[in-house]
């Protein structure tokens, strides 16, 4: 008897102990997730409803290279870099030169004003938002482009942005860089 009563408050000192993982923790993580992608989303919302209806209004050229003088730290160092090179080179061309021809944020040469972020997804570090196009007051079922996003909820950035297709900014960048290059006599 005495053996079966330390054996019961042996299990129940067990039964106590046991430590299981703390369910707070995976929350925590959850909620700093769900806490990011809000930010994110927001961020690049706030981005989109600053330029689409520049971009749709203005009669400049390169709405895109406004973007990059009034909202530099929105875009990664490299981004910029390679946007501003593309523009320099439409820009200082006598003749015609193989850069850009749609605004690289919208994925259009005829920009609507309204675009509405309708999907964020974490991608390592960085997070990837679906953009989608405003037309006649619906939103596209299709995605418009996917922006690249990374930082930290203090400062967000862009840092690619891929279309439906497979393409993305920067490689397409790239390739015109590099038949600009072969071009060059």
């Amino acid at each position: 008897m005495k053996q079966l009563l330390l054996a019961a408050l042996l299990l129940s000192q067990l039964s106590q102990a046991q430590v299981s993982p703390p369910a707070s923790l995976p929350r925590a993580q959850a909620s700093r997730a769900s806490s990011a992608s809000g930010s994110v989303s927001k961020f690049v919302q706030r981005f989109y409803s600053w330029y689409a209806p520049k971009a749709a209004q203005l009669n400049v050229a390169l709405p895109a290279n406004m973007a990059l003088h009034q909202k530099a730290s929105w875009f990664s160092p490299e981004l910029s870099r390679k946007l501003r090179a593309d523009y320099q080179a439409q820009y200082s061309a006598e003749q015609e030169v193989d850069a850009l021809d749609f605004d690289p944020f919208l994925n259009s040469q005829d920009p609507d004003p309204y675009y509405r972020v309708m999907r964020v997804t974490p991608k390592g570090q960085r997070y990837l938002v679906e953009v989608h196009r405003i037309m006649n007051g619906r939103v596209e079922k299709q995605r418009t482009l996917t922006a690249e996003v990374a930082g930290k909820e203090e400062h967000w950035y862009f840092v690619n942005f891929r279309y439906p297709g497979g393409y993305n900014l920067l490689s397409i960048l790239a390739a015109l860089q590099k038949s600009r290059d072969e071009m060059r006599p």
